[in-house]
């Protein structure tokens, strides 16, 4: 089990990237929309239901894989493995973190602003997991 820990973390690489981009992309389509309508505070459930629903859920999902990459990185580390670089923790760290981090400072009152913080997570979750994927190969576990 302990060998095919590796190879699962770098399973999860592309699926973190793809599911932190989809975010992006769909975050970026609700800032254009809401565009249209000012900087109200009309929640993007009444102006967008279908899309922030979608939104909602990707951001879950981002969250819930950079949790579990994490976790086997996490187990690796436990079982004698090592990054071929110390950076890689806290490029890990910013997976982990980011979307935790950016709905912490979100209030849930000022729709456009809370996007846009979400957003920002995305590109920091799009940039750390390809740069922890840089700095990640190194000793595997015993």
């Amino acid at each position: 089990m302990a060998s095919a820990l590796p190879n699962i973390h770098m399973f999860f690489v592309p699926l973190v990237v793809a599911a932190g981009a989809l975010t992006l992309i769909v975050a970026i389509i609700l800032l254009v929309q809401r565009r249209r309508l000012s900087d109200s505070n009309i929640p993007l459930s009444q102006s967008s239901p279908v899309l922030a629903r979608v939104f909602r859920w990707l951001l879950i999902v981002t969250g819930v894989l950079g949790a579990i990459q994490a976790a086997i990185g996490g187990l690796i580390w436990l079982l004698g493995g090592r990054p071929g670089d110390p950076l890689h923790f806290v490029y890990g760290g910013i997976v982990l973190l980011a979307i935790p981090v950016a709905y912490a400072y979100s209030d849930q009152k000022r729709v456009r602003r809370d996007v846009i913080i979400m957003l920002i997570a995305a590109v920091a979750i799009i940039g750390a997991a390809i740069r922890a994927l840089m700095t990640g190969a190194g000793l595997p576990p015993h």
